[in-house]
């Protein structure tokens, strides 16, 4: 039987992967300020899931090819 085969894949990388800050209402906060807050964390959010994908895309196009 052969042997298993060994892969070394590259760490994730980790400002990828991050949380995203938590833009959660405090006790009077101007609305319009919240609703910033929030827009600008999902467009992070999603920013870092687009290059999350990119990045994964990559490891599997690099363990796929022959080197």
């Amino acid at each position: 039987m052969p042997a298993p085969l060994k892969r070394d894949l590259p760490a994730a990388p980790v400002q990828i992967f991050a949380p995203v800050f938590d833009p959660s209402a405090k006790p009077n906060d101007d609305a319009r300020e919240r609703l910033a807050r929030t827009r600008d964390a999902l467009k992070e959010a999603n920013g870092r899931l687009e290059a999350g994908r990119a990045w994964y895309d990559g490891v599997r196009q690099s363990y796929g090819s022959e080197q």
